[in-house]
């Protein structure tokens, strides 16, 4: 996932080698709020009907292009014959590879893709998109990014 050009990255768990909207939902959890610079950005923090909100935790104005998340499925070589043959009992499925398994992944995680479910939206309050805006106090702060 990232945020206005930052990245962090999680494992997304699964059952029988799949996942689910939920176990996505805690994977983007875990990238940002786990990450030491993205969690001071924004949280991540679950919402109602399995929907996950992500809330910036800083002042300007947003659009939906900062925020953005992705699948991306393991490398060919990484999905041993065990896995291939693990996947196939647990899914009754005949991949002869690692490589015709990831093939089939893909084709998923394009339809996950095109399903939107993932796509960033801004919050709304029935008028119009909420898109933050700069602070208009002053502040004295210094900030140092070396210093955690």
């Amino acid at each position: 996932m990232t945020f206005r050009g930052l990245t962090a990255s999680a494992t997304v768990a699964n059952t029988s080698y799949k996942s689910n909207d939920l176990q996505v939902n805690q994977a983007i959890k875990s990238a940002i709020n786990n990450d030491s610079v993205l969690s001071k950005l924004i949280v991540a923090q679950d919402g109602p009907a399995n929907t996950l909100v992500i809330t910036a935790l800083t002042d300007g104005a947003r659009v939906a292009a900062d925020l953005g998340v992705a699948l991306t499925s393991p490398t060919a070589a990484s999905l041993t014959s065990t896995i291939v043959t693990a996947f196939n009992t647990a899914n009754g499925t005949a991949h002869a590879d690692g490589t015709a398994l990831k093939a089939a992944m893909d084709v998923t995680i394009a339809g996950f893709a095109a399903g939107q479910d993932y796509t960033a939206a801004l919050a709304n309050d029935l008028v119009g998109n909420l898109t933050g805006v700069n602070s208009s106090s002053t502040s004295d702060n210094t900030v140092y990014p070396w210093i955690g």
